[in-house]
């Protein structure tokens, strides 16, 4: 359910609830098990469905221009989930309030210049949400699920420089740095009776992409009446 209101100067604001209910969710799962080539028992780091899971939450995002060079656009996500494993002999964990925020801000500098700086914040949680915005409900893409224990907080920030230029600015070049602090880790603290584990990886690492567009032709919006 969302709603959406437009104020004066071109502010806007949408406000979204939602709640989602998943059956057989895949996770993240560690078990004991017996080592076929050695006879000893080691842990199992695997993938199993969940008896199901649940989010419900609240997301708002808000577009601002607060100055005629400057477009700033917020998103906040909070949301309480839960991942339920009583049918692999698993005891649940229990639900956990956590919170997405992303930030954009976009510069609009002389000469057709115009810098874009974006930073997210994913605090502790068990489902993590889709660091896009505006999806009404994370979608759980960005980071496996965490059915014992949680996925720890971190934030990252991207920036991007982009400059229009040739008749009616019809060219564009654009360079964009992703994770400028190299913080965009996906760590995860898993426990049982049996087992402690820290989990570290990084998703997708730091990278440089240089863009260049070129728009040829006219839309006749007539087209579309």
């Amino acid at each position: 359910a969302s709603y959406s209101k437009s104020f004066k100067g071109n502010h806007t604001m949408l406000a979204s609830g939602y709640y989602k209910y998943t059956k057989d969710m895949i996770t993240r799962f560690l078990t004991e098990g017996t080592n076929p080539v050695t006879g000893e028992s080691d842990i199992i780091n695997t993938y199993v469905n969940a008896n199901s899971g649940y989010i419900t939450g609240l997301e708002l995002t808000s577009v601002n221009p607060v100055t005629k060079w400057w477009d700033m656009t917020s998103n906040i996500n909070i949301y309480n989930s839960k991942i339920n494993t009583e049918n692999i002999n698993e005891l649940s964990q229990d639900a956990l309030w956590s919170w997405f925020g992303k930030f954009n801000n976009t510069f609009k500098l002389p000469q057709n210049y115009i810098i874009q700086i974006t930073a997210d914040y994913q605090s502790k949680t068990n489902i993590p949400v889709n660091n896009g915005g505006g999806g009404f409900g994370p979608p759980m893409s960005q980071a496996q699920t965490a059915s014992q224990g949680y996925i720890k907080a971190f934030w990252g920030m991207d920036i991007a420089f982009r400059k229009s230029f040739m008749k009616n600015n019809a060219a564009t070049i654009t360079l964009g740095i992703t994770d400028i602090f190299k913080t965009r880790y996906n760590r995860q603290y898993s426990y049982s009776p049996y087992f402690i584990q820290d989990f570290s990886r990084i998703m997708n690492p730091q990278m440089i992409k240089l863009n260049f567009s070129y728009r040829f032709g006219k839309i006749d919006m007539s087209l579309f009446k």
